[in-house]
C-alpha cells in the first residue's frame, strides 16, 4: 500500500513538472551596469562625460550618460541612446524629462536629422532638448539629450552642432 501511495505520488510529480518544460519568457530587467564610453552605441568624445550605463529591457537596450550638473535637477544634463527595432518617440519616463509638443528647430549633424528644443529658466539658464533617428540594418537608435547650462556658456554640446563628426560604432 505504501508502495502505490508512492508510485502515486511520484507519477503527480512527474505529470506536474513535465508540462512545464516549455521555455519560459523572460520579462525581467537586468540591473544597469558602468560602461566606458567608448562602448556607447554612438560615443561622445567631448571628453565631459561622467559616468555612461546600459541596461537591457526586453526588446530594447537603454545607454544613458550623465554630464556634469550642477543644479543636480533630475532628467537634466544627460544623454539617452536607445536601441530597439522600432524608433523611440519619447525618453521613457525614469530619465525625468520628455521632447516637448511645440515647434522645434531642425538641423542636420553628422547622424542625421535632428530636432531642437530650448528654453530659458531662471537664474540665466537654457535648456536644450534634442531627439534623433537613425536606422542601421534591422534596428533603429532614439538618441535624446537634456543639457541645461548657464546662459553665459556655450548651451549646445558640441556634438550636436552641424560640424560636428560622431563615430558610429552600432550595428557596423
Amino acid at each position: 500500500m505504501a508502495q502505490r501511495t508512492l508510485l502515486a505520488a511520484a507519477f503527480s510529480i512527474f505529470i506536474l513538472s513535465g508540462c512545464q518544460s516549455s521555455p519560459k519568457l523572460s520579462h525581467a530587467y537586468q540591473d544597469p551596469e558602468r560602461i566606458s564610453a567608448y562602448e556607447l552605441p554612438v560615443p561622445i568624445s567631448d571628453g565631459f562625460i561622467l559616468q555612461s550605463y546600459r541596461q537591457t529591457q526586453p526588446e530594447q537596450t537603454w545607454f544613458w550618460s550623465l554630464l556634469p550638473n550642477e543644479s543636480s535637477q533630475q532628467g537634466e544634463n544627460i544623454i539617452v541612446q536607445i536601441v530597439a527595432e522600432e524608433p523611440i518617440q519619447q525618453p521613457p519616463s525614469r530619465f525625468g524629462f520628455v521632447t516637448p509638443d511645440s515647434n522645434s528647430q531642425k538641423s542636420l549633424n553628422a547622424l542625421g536629422p535632428l530636432e531642437v528644443w530650448r528654453s530659458s529658466k531662471a537664474k540665466n539658464e537654457i535648456c536644450t532638448i534634442t531627439s534623433q533617428y537613425q536606422r542601421r540594418q534591422e534596428q533603429w537608435i532614439s538618441l535624446f539629450t537634456h543639457v541645461c547650462s548657464d546662459i553665459s556658456a556655450q548651451p549646445t554640446p558640441t556634438w550636436l552642432a552641424p560640424s560636428s563628426q560622431p563615430t558610429l560604432s552600432w550595428g557596423q
